[in-house]
Parts: C-alpha cells; sequence; structure tokens
C-alpha cells in the first residue's frame, strides 16, 4: 500500500495534468494532458498523433479517464524514470475500439521485478506502482494495458479499449 505521503505526492506531481471538465471530446483531452506536460517538461519533445475517426468518437467517462490517466501516468514515468529525449503518442478508433500508443526513446523497462517498497528521501516508493496503477485503470473499463522494451530502444506502451462510440 502508498503511503499517505505517497498519495499526497503522486496528486501533487498528477494536479496541473489533470483534464478540466468542460472537455469532452478525447482528442481535446489528449491534447490538453500532452500541452500541459510540455509546459511542466521541456526537456522532453512530444509529437502527437492523433486519427481523424477519433474526433467522430465519444467513450462512456469510465474509459475517458481511463485512457487520460494511463496517458498521465505513462508521461510522468518517462520524465522521471526513462532518461528519454522524446516521445510520440498515437491516439486512433478502428472497428469500435480506441488504441493510444506512446513511445519513448529512453532506457526501457528493467527486467521484470516484482513491486516492492523502495525507500526515498520524501517518501516510500513503491517500484512498479505506475504499471500497478495502468493496469487497474484499463481494468476498470474493461481494456487492455502492455508495456515493453523496443527492439531499437525505449519502451511502448499499448492501451487499448471498446468504446460506446456514436458518429455524429
Amino acid at each position: 500500500k502508498l503511503t499517505t505521503d505517497a498519495r499526497r505526492e503522486i496528486g501533487a506531481l498528477c494536479g496541473d495534468l489533470r483534464v478540466e471538465p468542460w472537455i469532452e471530446k478525447l482528442s481535446f483531452s489528449v491534447q490538453d494532458v500532452v500541452d500541459r506536460f510540455e509546459r511542466s517538461h521541456p526537456e522532453l519533445t512530444i509529437s502527437l498523433t492523433i486519427g481523424r475517426s477519433i474526433d467522430n468518437t465519444w467513450v462512456s467517462t469510465v474509459e475517458h479517464e481511463a485512457l487520460v490517466a494511463i496517458l498521465r501516468t505513462s508521461l510522468l514515468n518517462i520524465a522521471e524514470h526513462a532518461n528519454a529525449s522524446a516521445t510520440h503518442i498515437h491516439l486512433w478508433e478502428h472497428n469500435a475500439r480506441v488504441h493510444l500508443e506512446i513511445l519513448d526513446n529512453g532506457l526501457g523497462l528493467e527486467r521484470e521485478k516484482p513491486p516492492r517498497l523502495e525507500p526515498s528521501m520524501d517518501a516510500d516508493h513503491v517500484r512498479g506502482s505506475g504499471k500497478i496503477l495502468c493496469r487497474a485503470y484499463a481494468k476498470s473499463c474493461g481494456g487492455t494495458y502492455e508495456i515493453s522494451s523496443r527492439d531499437t530502444g525505449g519502451t511502448v506502451v499499448r492501451f487499448t479499449t471498446e468504446t460506446s462510440w456514436r458518429r455524429y
């Protein structure tokens, strides 16, 4: 379990990246997260590709929040742990499924190790807590979450969920 201090620290890190409640379209929410992240982490170059059909795709609140949370958590992990200089985010819809792919040019993943508490100066930190959170977000909406090292270096995150989409 995360300690109260660790929860506060995570909340503080994510606070300025929260999506404003009036933003409804998924593409707007993703762009908003990326814009805010770029302002707070200018050292990381982010490219974003959003498929045209995503603008006509609507998802449930649970799916929307899961995707945005996975994006935020992934960007924070890239900034904190990957030693990456660039990341690419691709968001698209195909066959009533929304896909999010996040690639970075960082160090890649360590060999799989079980999560464990690691003492730090500010609070206890659970190694692997980002992956645990992202899997929980994906599970909350019936989606899938995968993370792996890329053969060319860096890491790739993939999130997919079925959508309750409608075209307008």
